[in-house]
């Protein structure tokens, strides 16, 4: 009987939720547009979901001898990692196999326009940076680190006076001054110093 339900559970396991189902088509969707975008160069594609199966068994497959390209993508979520693989067979290329060459690829003349300005620039704008300052830095021994307590002073080679360096993914960028807005910390902008340190 315990084994009855075990296997049940492991069923039930198995079969997505209406919520889940919505989340996967969304991020399916999402994969297509990207691949659309990828794609752009060579190709004019629409890409669209039409289905989806969950249970693999019913999963209509290429014949095995049909070469494919197989992208395999490495996902963490929540603390967890797994693989997701991107299954392309070889029919997909055989119209457009001219213009993958590398002679095409590198000398097709195409300029980009207006509307692939426009398009890289949205796309940019919302890309995550990693923005830090340093209050400053010090050196020392590994004696008197460990030695460090609670109420401690570690002085740091910085006056007060001197402006901050504000970084973009580990870039000096600006120099700031530190203060206050609206109840929390913030840095005022003093000059640009176009990722050089000098």
């Amino acid at each position: 009987m315990r084994t009855k339900r075990l296997l049940q559970k492991k069923l039930l396991k198995r079969i997505f939720t209406e919520i889940e189902r919505a989340i996967l088509e969304d991020i399916i969707q999402q994969f297509g547009v990207a691949f659309q975008n990828a794609w752009r160069d060579i190709a004019d594609m629409d890409v669209s979901l039409d289905s989806m199966e969950t249970n693999s068994q019913l999963i209509q497959s290429i014949s095995p001898n049909e070469p494919v390209s197989l992208i395999t993508f490495e996902i963490e979520l929540l603390g967890n990692t797994s693989f997701l693989n991107l299954c392309i067979p070889y029919i997909f290329y055989e119209s457009m196999l001219e213009k993958l060459s590398f002679r095409n690829w590198f000398h097709s003349g195409k300029e980009a326009d207006a509307s692939d300005q426009d398009h890289l620039e949205k796309s940019l704008q919302a890309v995550e940076l990693n923005v830090e300052v340093t209050l400053g830095k010090t050196e020392l021994s590994l004696e008197n680190f460990l030695q460090l307590e609670l109420g401690d002073i570690v002085p740091l080679q910085k006056r007060t006076s001197d402006p901050l360096i504000l970084s973009i993914e580990k870039q000096p960028y600006y120099l700031v001054k530190p203060g206050i807005l609206e109840d929390q910390m913030a840095v005022e902008v003093l000059q640009d110093i176009g990722g050089n340190q000098d």
